[in-house]
């Protein structure tokens, strides 16, 4: 057990950390277009994933101002392997900091972001951007089904998963919307 000053100052020491996280913007090369669903993983297993507008606020107080060897997944995009087949990038997160991590696209179609679950810009609030977008309180959901009528996109899902229990909405759910346009880089 730790006595309770280092504790403290262990805890003081780490929020103070995580109150100014390195900003790591993941962009499809070529494009500057904001990637989001793409994972950093560390050597030693932390796991990053880039937010609807290509964020993440790494905020690992180990990692800051080391040099950091992250592998980089994401369907649909990545980075050519080394000569040992590791497909990654190699960087120092600094607090306060911007890092800019190039993909490349390997799918026709530019990925747009999730459009429904929880954390859809929790990156880009973490770094106090996207304030004004709300959470519905819904984690998740699958079984999509589109439909375009008049000028608007239909909405359709199965199995809604909710905070407040396992068993969630085992229903449909459904939204409209005119279109989607992600956050514009500041």
């Amino acid at each position: 057990m730790l006595p309770r000053g280092l504790l403290s100052g262990l805890l003081l020491g780490a929020a103070g950390l995580g109150a100014n996280p390195c900003r790591v913007e993941v962009i499809e090369r070529g494009t500057d277009w904001p990637v989001p669903g793409v994972e950093l993983r560390t050597v030693h297993g932390a796991r990053l994933v880039s937010d609807n507008a290509g964020l993440i606020a790494f905020d690992l107080p180990e990692l800051m101002g080391r040099e950091t060897w992250a592998e980089v997944r994401g369907h649909g995009y990545g980075m050519k392997q080394d000569g040992f087949g590791y497909a990654g990038v190699r960087f120092v997160p600094r607090p306060g900091a911007t890092v800019r991590i190039e993909v490349e696209r390997t799918q026709p179609a530019r990925r747009l972001g999730r459009l429904t679950g929880a954390g859809l810009f929790a990156e880009s609030q973490k770094l106090g951007e996207e304030l004004d977008w709300p959470e519905s309180g819904v984690l998740g959901c699958d079984s999509v089904v589109t439909a375009r009528f008049a000028g608007q996109h239909y909405w359709f899902w199965g199995d809604t998963n909710l905070a407040r229990y396992p068993l969630g909405i085992f229903n449909v759910s459904a939204a409209t919307t005119a279109g989607f346009t992600p956050p514009a880089r500041r």
